[in-house]
Protein backbone atom coordinates (compact mmCIF):
# COMPACT_ATOMS: atom_id res chain seq x y z
CA UNK A 1 0.00 0.00 0.00
CA UNK A 2 1.56 3.44 -0.87
CA UNK A 3 0.59 6.83 0.06
CA UNK A 4 0.36 9.82 -2.43
CA UNK A 5 1.25 12.73 -1.76
CA UNK A 6 -0.38 15.57 -3.30
CA UNK A 7 1.32 17.94 -5.43
CA UNK A 8 1.95 21.08 -5.22
CA UNK A 9 0.00 22.37 -8.62
CA UNK A 10 -2.94 21.79 -7.18
CA UNK A 11 -5.93 20.44 -8.69
CA UNK A 12 -8.63 18.18 -7.52
CA UNK A 13 -6.43 14.60 -7.44
CA UNK A 14 -7.68 11.51 -6.32
CA UNK A 15 -4.97 10.14 -4.22
CA UNK A 16 -4.83 6.02 -4.83
CA UNK A 17 -4.50 4.06 -1.06
CA UNK A 18 -5.75 0.89 0.06
CA UNK A 19 -9.29 0.14 -1.34
CA UNK A 20 -10.18 -2.81 0.80
CA UNK A 21 -13.07 -0.80 3.08
CA UNK A 22 -16.29 -1.60 2.56
CA UNK A 23 -18.29 1.11 3.21
CA UNK A 24 -16.78 4.41 2.56
CA UNK A 25 -15.58 4.40 -1.37
CA UNK A 26 -14.28 7.90 -0.97
CA UNK A 27 -13.29 10.26 1.19
CA UNK A 28 -13.50 14.13 0.20
CA UNK A 29 -11.13 16.75 1.82
CA UNK A 30 -12.28 20.15 1.29
CA UNK A 31 -9.17 22.44 1.21
CA UNK A 32 -8.22 26.10 0.30
CA UNK A 33 -5.04 26.29 -1.60
CA UNK A 34 -3.25 28.62 0.82
CA UNK A 35 -3.62 25.94 3.93
CA UNK A 36 -1.29 23.34 1.88
CA UNK A 37 1.40 23.61 4.63
CA UNK A 38 -0.45 24.43 7.34
CA UNK A 39 -3.83 22.06 7.01
CA UNK A 40 -3.89 19.61 4.18
CA UNK A 41 -0.10 18.03 4.68
CA UNK A 42 -0.04 17.81 8.54
CA UNK A 43 -3.72 15.70 7.63
CA UNK A 44 -2.78 13.76 5.12
CA UNK A 45 0.59 12.56 7.27
CA UNK A 46 -1.92 12.36 11.03
CA UNK A 47 -4.41 9.91 8.34
CA UNK A 48 -1.48 7.70 6.79
CA UNK A 49 0.02 7.66 10.80
CA UNK A 50 -3.26 6.65 12.37
CA UNK A 51 -4.15 3.78 9.48
CA UNK A 52 -6.74 6.58 7.67
CA UNK A 53 -6.37 4.84 4.20
CA UNK A 54 -9.44 5.65 1.85
CA UNK A 55 -9.48 6.81 -1.18
CA UNK A 56 -9.01 10.36 -1.24
CA UNK A 57 -9.94 13.38 -3.60
CA UNK A 58 -8.90 16.58 -2.69
CA UNK A 59 -11.74 19.42 -3.86
CA UNK A 60 -10.18 22.57 -3.57
CA UNK A 61 -12.14 25.15 -1.62
CA UNK A 62 -13.90 28.33 -2.95
CA UNK A 63 -11.66 31.07 -1.07
CA UNK A 64 -13.84 33.82 0.56
CA UNK A 65 -11.15 36.31 -0.07
CA UNK A 66 -11.51 35.40 -4.45
CA UNK A 67 -15.88 35.25 -3.61
CA UNK A 68 -16.18 39.36 -2.62
CA UNK A 69 -17.31 40.74 -5.48
CA UNK A 70 -18.98 38.04 -6.75
CA UNK A 71 -23.06 37.63 -6.41
CA UNK A 72 -24.11 36.56 -3.30
CA UNK A 73 -28.17 36.35 -3.26
CA UNK A 74 -28.38 35.34 0.75
CA UNK A 75 -25.98 37.98 1.72
CA UNK A 76 -23.42 35.60 3.08
CA UNK A 77 -20.15 36.54 4.53
CA UNK A 78 -17.57 35.75 1.89
CA UNK A 79 -15.77 32.74 4.15
CA UNK A 80 -19.05 31.53 4.66
CA UNK A 81 -20.27 31.35 1.11
CA UNK A 82 -16.71 30.26 0.14
CA UNK A 83 -17.36 27.50 2.40
CA UNK A 84 -20.96 26.70 1.42
CA UNK A 85 -20.12 26.80 -2.08
CA UNK A 86 -17.18 24.52 -1.32
CA UNK A 87 -19.87 21.54 -0.10
CA UNK A 88 -21.72 22.06 -2.95
CA UNK A 89 -18.80 22.05 -4.99
CA UNK A 90 -17.83 18.11 -3.13
CA UNK A 91 -21.41 16.82 -3.16
CA UNK A 92 -21.70 17.65 -7.24
CA UNK A 93 -18.39 15.67 -7.38
CA UNK A 94 -19.73 12.60 -5.49
CA UNK A 95 -22.54 12.89 -7.78
CA UNK A 96 -20.49 13.19 -10.93
CA UNK A 97 -18.39 10.44 -9.83
CA UNK A 98 -21.30 8.59 -8.98
CA UNK A 99 -20.15 6.82 -5.65
CA UNK A 100 -22.43 4.91 -3.98
CA UNK A 101 -21.41 7.72 -0.34
CA UNK A 102 -18.58 9.90 -0.06
CA UNK A 103 -17.41 11.00 3.29
CA UNK A 104 -16.31 14.50 3.09
CA UNK A 105 -14.07 16.39 5.90
CA UNK A 106 -12.69 19.78 6.25
CA UNK A 107 -8.72 20.47 6.22
CA UNK A 108 -9.17 21.14 10.20
CA UNK A 109 -10.33 17.89 11.39
CA UNK A 110 -8.45 15.00 13.22
CA UNK A 111 -8.67 11.14 13.24
CA UNK A 112 -8.94 9.10 16.26
CA UNK A 113 -6.29 6.81 16.42
CA UNK A 114 -8.77 3.71 15.88
CA UNK A 115 -11.16 5.19 13.35
CA UNK A 116 -11.19 2.87 10.35
CA UNK A 117 -11.61 0.10 12.32
CA UNK A 118 -14.44 1.91 14.61
CA UNK A 119 -16.38 2.99 11.21
CA UNK A 120 -15.80 -0.48 10.06
CA UNK A 121 -17.85 -1.92 13.11
CA UNK A 122 -20.16 0.41 13.28
CA UNK A 123 -21.26 0.01 10.02
CA UNK A 124 -23.04 -3.05 10.72
CA UNK A 125 -25.57 -1.42 13.04
CA UNK A 126 -26.13 1.02 10.25
CA UNK A 127 -30.39 1.49 10.02
CA UNK A 128 -31.56 0.61 7.05
CA UNK A 129 -32.85 4.15 5.98
CA UNK A 130 -30.31 6.69 6.39
CA UNK A 131 -29.55 9.99 4.81
CA UNK A 132 -26.35 10.80 6.24
CA UNK A 133 -23.80 10.50 9.60
CA UNK A 134 -22.52 13.30 10.97
CA UNK A 135 -18.60 12.39 12.27
CA UNK A 136 -18.57 15.43 14.19
CA UNK A 137 -20.56 18.52 15.70
CA UNK A 138 -21.34 20.85 18.09
CA UNK A 139 -24.73 19.43 19.49
CA UNK A 140 -27.35 22.14 20.71
CA UNK A 141 -30.04 19.21 21.58
CA UNK A 142 -28.70 16.14 23.42
CA UNK A 143 -28.49 13.62 20.54
CA UNK A 144 -31.11 10.35 21.06
CA UNK A 145 -29.60 6.31 20.75
CA UNK A 146 -30.67 4.41 17.96
CA UNK A 147 -28.93 1.31 18.79
CA UNK A 148 -25.60 0.44 20.06
CA UNK A 149 -23.41 2.17 17.13
CA UNK A 150 -25.56 5.55 16.10
CA UNK A 151 -27.31 8.07 17.55
CA UNK A 152 -29.68 10.31 16.17
CA UNK A 153 -28.86 13.69 15.83
CA UNK A 154 -31.22 16.67 16.36
CA UNK A 155 -29.50 19.58 16.25
CA UNK A 156 -25.59 19.81 15.75
CA UNK A 157 -23.66 22.93 14.45
CA UNK A 158 -20.77 21.82 11.80
CA UNK A 159 -19.56 20.37 8.96
CA UNK A 160 -16.28 18.94 9.64
CA UNK A 161 -16.73 15.57 8.62
CA UNK A 162 -19.93 13.70 7.25
CA UNK A 163 -21.22 10.95 5.20
CA UNK A 164 -23.69 10.81 3.04
CA UNK A 165 -25.27 8.20 0.45
CA UNK A 166 -25.99 8.28 -3.17
CA UNK A 167 -29.99 8.63 -2.91
CA UNK A 168 -29.50 11.82 -0.76
CA UNK A 169 -26.99 14.23 -3.04
CA UNK A 170 -29.85 15.57 -4.70
CA UNK A 171 -31.67 17.09 -1.71
CA UNK A 172 -28.45 17.59 -0.54
CA UNK A 173 -27.22 19.73 -3.22
CA UNK A 174 -30.56 21.77 -3.72
CA UNK A 175 -31.27 22.22 -0.37
CA UNK A 176 -27.65 24.04 0.09
CA UNK A 177 -28.06 25.80 -3.09
CA UNK A 178 -31.58 27.16 -2.37
CA UNK A 179 -30.62 27.99 1.61
CA UNK A 180 -30.13 31.39 2.97
CA UNK A 181 -27.92 30.48 6.17
CA UNK A 182 -24.85 28.84 4.46
CA UNK A 183 -23.97 24.97 5.14
CA UNK A 184 -23.48 24.71 8.94
CA UNK A 185 -26.96 26.08 9.17
CA UNK A 186 -28.10 23.94 6.57
CA UNK A 187 -27.49 21.17 7.68
CA UNK A 188 -28.70 21.96 11.00
CA UNK A 189 -32.24 22.15 9.87
CA UNK A 190 -32.07 19.33 7.96
CA UNK A 191 -31.10 17.11 11.52
CA UNK A 192 -34.84 16.96 12.29
CA UNK A 193 -36.12 15.69 9.20
CA UNK A 194 -33.61 13.10 7.75
CA UNK A 195 -32.46 10.44 9.32
CA UNK A 196 -28.86 11.45 10.63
Amino acid sequence: MKFCQITRRWKEEVVPVQENHTFVEHLFIISLRRSYETRLAPLLQRMKDRGVTYRITVIEALDGKDLANEPNPHNLRPNTLGCHLSHIKALERAKEMDLACVAIIEDDVDFADDFTAKLDEAMKWLPRSWDAIWLGGVNSVPMQPHNEQFYKVISSWGTFGYIVPKHRYDYYIKGLTENKVGSDGYFKKTHRILHC
